[in-house]
């Protein structure tokens, strides 16, 4: 997948990743930002609309640091996760960051009841969560289903209105 690159011209806001998973070779999750803001309508994305913006293994993220990231209009994020025993997850939501604000990223793949993939947006400045997704359940995709098979948002999780200042 081609990395992400903000615009030269326009808007620009910084995004990090604090995402972690368990130190286990067989874990990842993965963040991509996609021009396809379908996903109210259970998208399934085309590949080449999507670009890589972090790539997570235990709790290093790469690139680390802040990164440039378009503001000021709505982006698509997607967070894909691969677990042990085939277990996957997608989170994704539309979102649109505010002009020279920093961002955060946390969560990641969590062994609980409620969910194994959490995703929580938080401005990195004031502390302040502005968003948390979680996939509903720990779910093994059937043998009949495809290897590209995801588990979507429930609809009132998917769109994240604009950051306020």
């Amino acid at each position: 997948m081609t990395p992400y690159k903000a615009p030269l011209e326009g808007p620009r806001a910084q995004l990090k990743s604090e995402l972690s998973t368990h130190a286990s070779y067989n874990e990842w999750l993965s963040v991509s930002v996609s021009t396809d803001h379908e996903c109210l309508q259970g998208r399934v994305g085309t590949p080449s609309k999507e670009t890589a913006l972090f790539a997570v293994h235990s709790s290093t993220s790469r690139p680390d640091g802040y990164v440039d990231i378009a503001a000021d209009q709505p982006l698509h994020l997607i967070v894909s996760g691969l677990a042990s025993a085939g277990r996957r997850c997608v989170i994704e939501f539309n979102t649109q960051f505010a002009a020279q604000e920093r961002y955060l990223l946390k969560g990641g793949i969590a062994d609980a009841d409620s969910g194994w993939c959490r995703v929580k947006v938080i401005n990195a400045d004031t502390g302040a969560a502005l968003a948390e997704f979680e996939t509903p359940t720990q779910v093994t995709p059937a043998p009949t289903e495809s290897p590209s098979w995801r588990q979507f948002m429930a609809r009132q999780g998917c769109f994240l209105a604009p950051a306020e200042h």
